[in-house]
């Protein structure tokens, strides 16, 4: 199941757009599970499954306006939203998606020097399941390339 997430996610590069017109992106996703936990309040129900997923996103486009880096967050997070409902329309609104800035995960884990947010984004991609790419991703986040 974590492949098929990973390989929708990253499918959805070919859907951001700003103002309706689409811009190329180039998308690492690396698909991280959940924590072995007993269960918790607000699991999934009968028949259904959690999966966690984290996404590296890289946008090429000629950009250098301030806040610029969570416009193309959102931006590449509506598109793979559109496509996961597409895929699996009727999902119910708990089993919604979201979306941080990587700068913001590292704040709220406590890491805060760009070496310690490198450090974050190593951890995740090596405790992935599953990698996948689009053509052009970048290669400065690819730990498949150090």
């Amino acid at each position: 199941m974590e492949e098929l997430f990973a390989a929708y996610v990253a499918r959805s590069a070919h859907d951001v757009a700003r103002d309706g017109q689409p811009y190329p992106a180039f998308f690492d996703v690396y698909v991280v599970r959940p924590p072995e936990k007993g269960p918790q309040p607000g699991d999934a129900p009968e028949g259904w499954r959690n999966i966690g997923a984290f996404v590296l996103v890289t946008a090429r486009r000629p950009w250098h306006l301030e806040g610029e880096d969570q416009r193309v967050t959102t931006d590449a997070y509506r598109a793979a939203k559109a496509t996961l409902n597409r895929v699996w329309p009727g999902l119910p609104d708990w089993a919604g998606h979201a979306a941080l800035s990587l700068d913001m995960l590292a704040t709220l884990r406590g890491r805060f020097t760009d070496d310690e947010v490198l450090a974050l984004v190593h951890e995740m991609q090596d405790s992935a399941v599953d990698h996948t790419w689009t053509i052009g991703a970048d290669p400065e986040l690819d730990r498949t390339r150090w």
